[in-house]
């Protein structure tokens, strides 16, 4: 059933409503269970459908409870007005299980059936159900053959749901009562998809109108098929129609008793078809009984039993209710399907009443801070005369009324005295009708205390305050230099009635401190903090590389990256926080030894460091500015300066000297050493490159007429003493200059006077 109307819960009469998936219909023994008067337990027993995988379905036959054959909001499948005409696929806002597949979407023909093979949407949907196209041999299901799209082939769709299955005319409209409708009701995971035709036509009997129902519920793979009007045109198709559901490969299938291409019908069927997945592991999880939310029993394997196919039976033997009246929640709980979803979990509910016990009112005057309170007790119902009682059962009185009772719970309880039959017990507090109250003002504890301060109304002055719980009294109202924890605040007023109330004092620090902070810093470098804070005094661990231990923010040069912690003080309270300092490797470099060329020469720069971007300041007569050894061919001497900077930021300066002198090295072709002050000496160079030179000269002869191992232009064409004569002569000269190179020159010379 889908709606439950529930009646009664205990004392008073109530109606309870419960929306129920039809496709887990809790079928109770007894809804309303009476227990005689001395029997304490019952049993409750149910039947449930069995639910297991889809591979295989058995099918069974609930009671005729169908949903809405048309809705104002159904989905109106215009389309299938066609005579067998298959819809476009539609999609399901929930995954379906069917013969151990799953499906997310679903077509609907005009001739009574659905399909998950997506490949039929807009095609033809066939209306024999024959081997020759109306005539001939009825096919059952299962059944492989035929063409799909054709309408005229005997072709029954794989994965499908026939309800009934046949050759219907919704072209048709049947006087405007004629509708094919889809739609999705209920709350996940229990929604079910619904598809519906109302009032079509036969095909050829346009007068008969069929009236069915196909319904699949999200998470158990159940299908159902509801009949309400399927008459029968035994002049088309042989009057033939299969009620039944066929799987994907067409080779298994399930059809209703007597409807597997069968001539049956009529009107007012009223009958449901539920196909029950039956294969292999049980997805049953347990049943359960509930009292207020709360499991009170939960089912054993021996508290279950397969009575038939597709139904399994449920006892819980042993229940014991407590109160006169109780509602158990009958709870079942199955395994989804698809697996991996929410367990599907389905409800009814049975009362168990207890029978001679006798209905309980009661009445109650408080206590005051002068007078006790009474309680009144009035017992209706079979069995008089009563006897009374108000500590749960364990002395009893005659007399009805109890008196001069202090504050307090009570639990009331009437019974039979001739058949013994007790009622439940009622819980009855006397209370102590104070009216003095107070009101509490606090101060959190901080670094200097707190305060409670006490506001008292009503009841009798003077009043006397206490945050002891009343071990000692003072006269005045705030007490103040309170530490934090829990006080037990109470006002006395004159005729000794009292107010209580518990007040808690936090600890509100009033000490502030700025947040941890983290930094880097390249090696040799510094970080100054930014803390803020109220404290009185600080210290700061560890001490190593901080330039002043005792301050907020001193100067921090760690040597390697170290986590500093600084601890501010403000009287009782202290605060804690870091700085982690991370100390970044600096850049080694070195920019090359100085060096001297000769102008026009090419230097290789002999540069070495850390990898990172290279500057060479300035650019001039580089090859590059932004390698670590371009080659340098500056027009002067200049001061090179290399930087570095590595991946962190990190940087690093170092300079070269590269000395440009000119080229000296000319040695003289002739010379005239006649004592007049022009050309009397040999020269060999016009500029101070020389290290050091080698001279020496020959004769035509090749005997050597001069020799100078550190030549200083001074030869004066003199040779033993004697001037050489006039004439040609040849020199070799090894010239070491100033930036270590060596020059061999040879060459002609001419003494001329």
């Amino acid at each position: 059933m889908k709606k439950l109307v529930l009646l009664f819960c205990g004392i008073i009469s109530c109606a309870v409503l419960f929306g129920q998936n039809p496709a887990t219909t809790i079928v109770l023994a007894n809804k309303n269970i009476e227990l005689p008067c001395g029997t304490s337990c019952t049993s409750i027993s149910a039947q449930v459908p069995h639910l297991k995988q889809t591979d295989d379905y058995v099918l069974t036959r609930p009671a005729y409870v169908p949903f809405a054959y048309t809705t104002p909001t159904g989905n109106e499948l215009t389309a299938t007005y066609v005579d067998d005409k298959f819809s476009s696929l539609i999609s399901m806002p929930f995954s379906f299980c069917f013969y151990g597949n799953s499906y997310g979407s679903v077509v609907i023909g005009s001739n009574n059936i659905m399909t998950f093979d997506a490949t039929n949407a807009g095609l033809a949907n066939s209306w024999p159900l024959t081997t020759s196209g109306g005539s001939g041999t009825p096919v059952p299901i299962p059944y492989a053959g035929g063409t799909q799209g054709s309408s005229f082939s005997t072709y029954y769709p794989k994965a499908s749901i026939m309800g009934p299955y046949y050759d219907i005319y919704p072209t048709n409209n049947a006087s405007g009562q004629r509708k094919i409708e889809w739609r999705v009701e209920g709350t996940a995971p229990q929604r079910r998809f619904i598809a519906s035709y109302n009032s079509v036509p036969l095909f050829s009997c346009t007068t008969l109108l069929n009236t069915t129902q196909m319904v699949i519920y999200e998470s158990t793979g159940v299908v159902e098929v509801y009949v309400n009007d399927k008459p029968t045109c035994t002049t088309w198709n042989s009057g033939l129609s299969i009620l039944g559901i066929q799987n994907f490969n067409q080779d298994k299938a399930v059809a209703a008793e007597g409807k597997n291409c069968t001539n049956w019908g009529g009107t007012a069927i009223d009958s449901c078809y539920r196909f029950i997945p039956s294969a292999g592991a049980s997805r049953f999880i347990n049943a359960e009984l509930l009292i207020n939310g709360t499991v009170v029993a939960t089912s054993s394997p021996t508290d279950t039993s397969t009575a038939a196919p597709g139904v399994l039976n449920i006892n819980f033997p042993n229940v014991c209710p407590t109160g006169d009246s109780t509602a158990y929640v009958f709870r079942v709980n199955y395994s989804s399907c698809p697996t991996g979803g929410a367990n599907a979990v389905f409800v009814d509910t049975v009362y168990v009443k207890k029978s001679g016990v006798p209905t309980v009112t009661v009445s109650k005057t408080d206590a005051n801070c002068t007078t006790n309170g009474t309680i009144t007790v009035t017992a209706t119902g079979s069995g008089a005369p009563f006897e009374y009682s108000i500590d749960g059962g364990i002395t009893w009185q005659a007399t009805n009324v109890f008196n001069n009772l202090l504050p307090g719970t009570y639990n009331v309880r009437a019974r039979s005295i001739e058949l013994q039959c007790a009622s439940g017990a009622q819980q009855v507090v006397i209370s102590l009708v104070n009216t003095l109250s107070m009101s509490v003002a606090k101060q959190d504890a901080n670094c200097t205390g707190g305060s409670i301060s006490i506001t008292a109304t009503g009841g009798a002055t003077p009043y006397q305050y206490s945050i002891n719980g009343g071990g000692s009294f003072q006269s005045t109202a705030t007490f103040t230099g309170l530490a934090a924890g829990t006080y037990n605040v109470q006002v006395k007023d004159a005729a000794g009635c009292t107010a209580n109330q518990q007040v808690v004092l936090g600890f509100s620090s009033n000490l502030t401190l700025s947040a941890d902070e983290q930094t880097s810093v390249c090696f040799g470098g510094s970080y100054t903090p930014n803390f803020t804070s109220n404290g009185a005094s600080f210290s700061w661990s560890p001490s190593s590389g901080v330039s002043n231990p005792n301050i907020l923010n001193p100067v921090l040069s760690p040597q390697s990256t170290t986590t500093y912690t600084v601890t501010a003080t403000l009287g009782s309270c202290s605060l804690q926080r870091t700085v982690v300092v991370a100390i970044y490797p600096g850049v080694t470099l070195n920019a090359g030894p100085d060096a001297t060329i000769f102008s026009g020469d090419v230097y290789q720069m002999q540069a070495s460091g850390s990898s990172g971007t290279y500057l060479w300041t300035p650019s001039t007569g580089l090859s590059s500015s932004n390698i670590l050894n371009p080659t340098a061919t500056p027009a002067s001497t200049t001061n090179y300066t290399l930087r570095i900077t590595n991946a962190q930021g990190c940087t690093g300066t170092d300079d070269m000297l590269l000395t440009v002198v000119p080229y000296c090295v000319k040695p003289m072709e002739a010379f005239s050493p006649n004592g007049d002050g022009i050309n009397d000496l040999w020269l060999i160079t016009n500029g101070n490159c020389l290290a050091k030179a080698k001279a020496e000269v020959f004769n035509r002869y090749g005997s050597k007429v001069f020799e100078s191992n550190d030549y200083k232009n001074n030869w004066n064409g003199l040779y033993k003493g004697k001037p050489l004569p006039d004439g040609t002569y040849y020199y070799v000269i090894n010239y070491q200059l100033i930036n270590g190179r060596v020059v061999i020159l040879k060459g002609s010379l001419t003494i001329l006077r």
